[in-house]
């Protein structure tokens, strides 16, 4: 079977499933409990680091990298909004992903370090 197309996640199941003889379930519910337990200390922590999986950083970099696709996305939500030829759920869809968006902006610019503010100001300032 083709691995290409398998997900980082999914591969690492399947090496482990036929690799140990490890049922698919408990792989499954291990692998989910580590990916969540990381995303968690992420929310909390800039840096995490996983017994003998290495350590994962959170950096200015790739938040700004996420603000500015996710500024991106609000301009695309506000034009749908506005655009009175899109169908009214197509921009009741559009005012939903907003505000989704818009806290995520929010939470992200929060977790940004005294740099990464400058940064991200001056991103903004320049619209981008």
């Amino acid at each position: 079977m083709e691995n290409s197309n398998l997900s980082l996640k999914d591969s690492i199941i399947k090496k482990i499933v036929i690799e140990q003889a490890v049922p698919m379930n408990v792989v499954v519910a291990v692998i989910d409990h580590q990916f969540s337990s990381v995303i968690e200390a992420l929310s909390k922590y800039n840096v995490v680091e996983v017994a003998r999986l290495g350590k994962y950083i959170l950096r200015d970099s790739h938040i700004i990298r996420a603000l500015k696709g996710m500024r991106t996305m609000k301009r695309i939500y506000l034009k749908t909004i506005d655009d009175e030829k899109v169908l009214l759920s197509r921009r009741e869809d559009a005012k939903e992903k907003l505000v989704l968006t818009l806290d995520n902006i929010e939470y992200l610019e929060g977790r940004l370090s005294a740099e990464g503010v400058e940064k991200n100001n001056k991103l903004k300032a320049e619209g981008k």
